[in-house]
């Protein structure tokens, strides 16, 4: 597991003192990684998108509100993967505890607005989404779904950053289920292989992600050469399986 801590500060100087409750605040209300939060907004305006071809029209109040729900949503569980002993150690913790509490439930109370405003159904999506995000970010289970040597924990990742966000855009404009959304589930799956390759180069270079967004840690992460050499073609792999994904996503959607 992920979670082994060493003695060596990653991404600080050694002399590093936890910082007071102000510059916590700040850091917490917009996360040290909150650039990760492109990922599902980008996504579920493409999900949007896709089915606004299909349907003919865009919602542009829909696509404020899930933005906005997603952001809230995004940053409230990173407070919480921030939040352990290991990971920026120079915040308080409560803090980010408690500014991840509100924002999952901004989060969660977007996700109902946006159900009243289409269709029910959308609620299953906002459950499943607010319970593998917690599950991943907060390590339930042993962290089985959060570490991503195992399959569990990379498409954890995948779905709640890919998966969710474009086949809820997509659902919350086709409003119904059909040929099409089993098509726009091909596609996000295709994406979703998309950002576990992604993934795949990243796990060796979290120490220097750390120093790049200022997250001094004390976790015992990895940083294996010559094993993200070797990934390189793995990557290749799953891009070229993630193409297929989604052409054959789009065919179904477009093409039948």
């Amino acid at each position: 597991m992920s979670s082994e801590t060493s003695s060596e500060v990653v991404g600080a100087d050694d002399d590093l003192e936890q910082a007071g409750f102000g510059y916590s605040l700040m850091r917490s209300l917009v996360t040290p990684i909150w650039t990760f939060n492109i990922y599902p907004l980008a996504y579920v305006t493409i999900g949007m998108a896709l089915a606004a071809v299909e349907y003919g029209g865009w919602d542009w109040r829909l696509w404020g509100l899930a933005v906005v729900t997603i952001w809230f949503g995004d940053e409230g569980v990173h407070n919480f993967d921030l939040a352990p002993e290991d990971i920026a150690i120079h915040l308080d913790r409560r803090v980010q505890m408690a500014v991840g509490v509100v924002y999952v439930a901004i989060g969660v109370a977007g996700g109902v607005a946006l159900a009243y405003l289409t269709t029910w159904w959308f609620l299953a999506l906002v459950a499943v989404g607010t319970f593998f995000s917690l599950a991943y970010n907060l390590e339930w289970f042993g962290g089985i779904f959060h570490d991503r040597d195992y399959i569990t924990g990379t498409g954890n990742l995948s779905l709640n950053v890919t998966g969710i966000p474009a086949f809820g855009g997509y659902f919350l404009i086709a409003q119904t289920a059909n040929l099409d959304l089993l098509g726009m589930a091909i596609f996000a799956l295709g994406m979703m292989i998309n950002m576990s390759a992604l993934d795949i180069l990243e796990q060796d270079a979290k120490a220097v992600r750390y120093q790049i967004f200022e997250t001094p840690s004390t976790r015992d992460v990895e940083a294996d050469v010559e094993r993200l050499q070797g990934r390189a073609m793995q990557v290749h792999v799953h891009n070229m399986i993630a193409f297929w994904g989604m052409a054959i996503g789009l065919f179904v959607m477009f093409g039948l």
